[in-house]
């Protein structure tokens, strides 16, 4: 399957990894649907996230949303940062990512360029050309891997679900192994 034809995957994802809304069961029952039809042979995918947003309120959701990615660093949901911390290499990496989503007619809204949600409504969108590949092969995978290695060293998380199945998709649309490392110096990802 080509990178490109995941993108209602790739927006769905991106809805369970924004801030949380009442219209977060649906989209896992979606997401869960959708993953179950185009990966017959894995089944329970996003069953221990469902399982957490089915059994608790909106609110207990949206705090272990807030303690997952905007009080943890290590879970914090910039590829930027996940890659280059906070650094002038961030900084060139946004620029760069702004420039692309200019020329391709998108736009990352009030959220910075690099935010993991932002990328993957990008990706929704189905270009698959080069730099979408390097975007994710050496920005998006390798984030994603420290996010999720670092979020189960530390706690049990629902979240930790969701972004190892985003990792395990994206890797095999990419053909690439989930435990990527960083490749790119220069933050420069239309370059690396």
């Amino acid at each position: 399957m080509l990178p490109d034809t995941h993108g209602q995957l790739y927006s769905l994802f991106a809805s369970l990894l924004e801030h949380p809304t009442s219209s977060l069961c649906i989209q896992v029952e979606q997401a869960a649907s959708l993953l179950c039809d185009r990966f017959p042979q894995r089944e329970g995918w996003l069953t221990v996230f469902y399982d957490y947003v089915n059994s608790h309120s909106l609110a207990a959701v949206e705090e272990l949303y807030t303690h997952t990615f905007d009080l943890q660093g290590v879970s914090c949901p910039y590829v930027g940062h996940q890659l280059f911390g906070e650094s002038f290499k961030r900084s060139r990496f946004m620029a760069c990512l702004n420039h692309e989503y200019h020329t391709r007619q998108f736009s990352s809204g009030t959220e910075l360029p690099d935010h993991v949600t932002v990328i993957l409504h990008f990706l929704a969108l189905g270009t698959g050309d080069e730099f979408s590949q390097t975007l994710v092969v050496e920005g998006l995978i390798p984030a994603l891997t420290r996010m999720t290695g670092e979020l189960a060293a530390h706690e049990e998380n629902p979240y930790s679900d969701v972004l190892q199945v985003v990792l395990d998709v994206l890797s095999h649309a990419f053909d690439t192994p989930s435990q990527s490392v960083v490749g790119s110096e220069t933050g420069d990802v239309a370059h690396a």
